[in-house]
Order: structure tokens, then sequence, then C-alpha cells
């Protein structure tokens, strides 16, 4: 049974990567292959991990969502060209582990939203903003892989 680990995060400045779209056809994992070659060239990265941010702001066609790869940056100095910055403020982020292969990805966060959020009494801050957070214990969906959800929500 996953449990919740609840986390303030102060501030988050990213740099990185957008797509928009649906997903279609594994676009996202293309963009990450993309995006880690391209790491070195982003300056002042923190070095704590690598954020996968999914975002549904209002204005997309139907189904589609944002979806950046992103390092946290303690400075925007110096964005390379094409990629963005992002900052968030003051979240406070439902924390949950997601173990194993890219397969089962989706059934963790079906139940995160539909059963372990409600059961906690959270609120999602917005519809579809999550944040996926890659460490050193993430080993590309391994069998002992893992990799953590992080949903802001309301205070």
């Amino acid at each position: 049974k996953m449990k919740i680990k609840m986390k303030q995060i102060p501030e988050l400045n990213v740099v990185g990567l957008r797509y928009q779209g649906k997903n279609e056809h594994n676009e996202i994992a293309d963009m990450w292959t993309a995006f880690n070659q391209r790491m070195p060239e982003i300056k002042h990265a923190t070095g704590e991990a690598a954020y996968g941010i999914c975002r549904i702001p209002a204005g997309l066609p139907e189904s589609e969502f944002e979806y950046f790869c992103t390092l946290p940056v303690t400075d925007f100095d110096f964005v390379p060209e094409g990629m963005q910055t992002l900052s968030f403020k003051d979240l406070n982020v439902a924390v949950f582990e997601h173990y194993g292969s890219y397969e089962k990805l989706g059934n963790t966060y079906t139940t995160i939203y539909r059963q372990l959020l409600p059961e906690a009494g959270l609120q999602p801050l917005e519809n579809g903003f999550d944040l996926e957070i890659y460490d050193e214990n993430f080993k590309d969906f391994a069998a002992d892989s893992i990799m953590y959800i992080g949903v802001p929500v309301k205070d």
C-alpha cells in the first residue's frame, strides 16, 4: 500500500523542454531522451533531481496537456535555446512512490487520484498538475526503480 509523504516546497525554479499534446506516440519518452542529452547546457542546476512537470492550463484543446522535462536551477540568467523556465512558490505536495515498470505507472496515477488523495481528504491544487521526481533511485523503470509522484494540494 502506498503511503503519502507531505513535503513543503518553498520555491521551485526549473529550466527545460516543453511538450503539448496527448502523448499518443510516446512523444514524452522521446523528449526525455533529447533532454537527457541537453542537460549539460543548463547552468546553475541544483543537482537534486530531474522533474517531469505536467499541467493542463486553460485554453488547451480537449484532452491535451503540457509536460516539461526539467532540472531545478538556482538562477535563470542563462536559458539554453529552445528551453523554457517555470517558477512555483509555496507548494504543499503529497508525494507518492512508484516502483518498477512504466507499464504500471498508469495504475499508480489512478490509485493516487481516485483512492489515496480522497481518502486522505486532500484536493489537488490544480486539475492535472503533478511533479514526477527522478533522483538517484530512478533506474529507467527497472524492477528496483523508484520514481516519486508529487501532487501539489490545497492547504
